[in-house]
């Protein structure tokens, strides 16, 4: 069983294990139909299928005779399941494996800090890898302060990117730009009233999406026209601001007419053929430019990249949970690795305000211990995760005034139980950087402690005393939570 954090992975990896293996290997996902689905099952079940790819929830099928799971970008947080019955598939495989006395490959360039602890424990054992498969050298990065260089009018691109990118075709090769901000413009406001057009559902700004002219909502999917009035004063002042992906693709088209240029994210591959179908023509090089998001750094192997553009690289630095600096290092990194995969090292772009931050620096010389001994010494003295165990109470209703209190008698009795004995910190109540999101307001309390088992039995005293239980509000228990906002 190989599990892989994003669908987009599975066609190119499932081609590489038929070309080894023969035609017993299966695919499994949610982008599969339920009777697909059903099938698959049935294939594992009856071991027609010996060897499967498939997402996170690929952990659960039937597989009888279980001898290896491969855990790849096992650092991905994709593998974490928030709603309903959360549980990281990273985890699980462990488990698993255990139960079924198999052997567990995580596998990544970037690994998340709980496994490398693991593995500097010796509960883990670690293989290193220090040659590319194809031999080649890692990739030169070249870090650009944007607040040193002046940027095009409406893009994010500066005059030695747009140098870069135009050195590159020349020479007939791929570049592999970078900004994980879906849509045109990334908010809309009213000039004359200050009106921002957020989402009813949502504490959220809509994001502008100029080919389908409306403004949509990326976390419930609510949508409506774009206005061309202000609906608070009527005014005709209405501004598009910030950068996403299809406006940085419109200004490639305009700045290189002679160049092919394609976008990968949720908005151009609504069905997986579309996905396969820009995979195959930029593996074949019939794409120069491939623009997009997230959706490009997990895992590709495109040999004819020598350029990788990261736009604004400390986009996601500066959030509000203590593994910012650590996201932002292996995306960084992950994307970087996107290039060199040929005969040459290839060439990265990274754009930052931030340059000097220790997260980007290690990023760009490819030093993974280094950042980890630095974030390492922040995360021991608060004692947040390898160095000790949060368990996240999320409070969320339609009644704010209603979730707002429950959160608040969590807290008080947590405090209760914990006592002076502080072998348990106890975090709020406070909203979710989130406050609102699918018409559910938000709030959340954060256990955290050294030893887990402290952490686990005072929310099994909370259970046992029935404070977890509330009419009107619901009341989740995140083990592990790898999304504090």
């Amino acid at each position: 069983l190989t599990l892989v954090p994003e669908i987009a992975l599975t066609p190119q990896l499932a081609d590489r294990f038929r070309s080894r293996l023969g035609p017993g290997v299966g695919i499994f996902h949610s982008g599969f139909t339920n009777a697909q689905r059903i099938y698959g099952r049935s294939r594992v079940m009856s071991g027609d299928i010996k060897v499967v790819i498939a997402a996170r929830s690929g952990i659960f099928l039937p597989m009888q005779d279980l001898g290896l799971i491969i855990v790849d970008e096992e650092h991905d947080t994709s593998y974490k399941q928030a709603d309903g019955c959360p549980y990281n598939a990273r985890d699980m495989a462990l488990i698993r494996a255990k139960m079924q006395e198999a052997t567990v490959i995580l596998g990544s360039a970037t690994p998340s800090f709980e496994t490398y602890m693991n593995a500097k424990k010796g509960k883990f054992r670690k293989l290193d890898l220090p040659i590319r498969t194809h031999g080649g050298g890692l990739p030169k990065v070249e870090l650009i302060d944007l607040k040193q260089h002046k940027l095009a009018k409406t893009s994010l691109l500066t005059g030695p990117t747009l140098q870069a990118i135009e050195e590159t075709l020349k020479r007939k090769e791929q570049v592999l730009i970078f900004l994980n901000r879906r849509g045109f413009d990334t908010f809309v406001l009213c000039r004359s009233c200050g009106h921002v057009f957020k989402c009813p559902n949502c504490d959220i700004s809509l994001t502008h999406h100029k080919s389908a002219k409306d403004l949509r909502c990326h976390f419930c999917g609510y949508s409506q026209e774009s206005p061309p009035l202000c609906p608070i004063c009527g005014s005709e002042k209405i501004f598009f601001g910030g950068i996403g992906v299809q406006k940085i693709e419109e200004d490639l088209a305009t700045l290189f007419p002679e160049a092919v240029i394609e976008r990968l994210d949720r908005d151009s591959t609504h069905r997986r053929e579309d996905l396969e179908d820009i995979l195959d023509r930029f593996r074949d090089k019939k794409i120069d430019i491939l623009t997009g998001t997230q959706m490009l750094v997990k895992g590709h192997d495109f040999p004819g990249i020598s350029l990788v553009v990261a736009l604004c690289g400390d986009a996601s630095l500066h959030f509000p949970d203590f593994r910012s600096g650590e996201r932002t290092f292996q995306m960084l990194t992950q994307v970087a690795g996107r290039t060199g995969r040929g005969a040459d090292t290839g060439k990265v772009i990274v754009q930052t305000f931030d340059p000097e931050h220790e997260a980007i620096q290690c990023a760009s010389t490819h030093d993974y211990e280094t950042f980890f001994d630095y974030d390492s010494r922040l995360r021991s003295e608060l004692l947040y995760p390898p160095y000790g165990h949060l368990i996240l109470i999320r409070i969320d209703g339609v009644n704010e005034k209603r979730v707002e209190s429950k959160a608040v008698k969590i807290a008080a009795a947590a405090r209760g139980i914990a006592g002076d004995s502080r072998r348990v910190f106890i975090l709020g109540p406070a909203p979710a950087p989130r406050k609102k999101l699918v018409g559910k307001h938000r709030w959340q309390v954060l256990l955290k402690g050294a030893d887990r088992r402290d952490v686990r039995s005072l929310v099994a005293e909370l259970e046992a005393a029935g404070h977890l239980k509330s009419r009107g509000v619901r009341i989740s228990i995140d083990v592990d939570p790898m999304d504090l906002m």
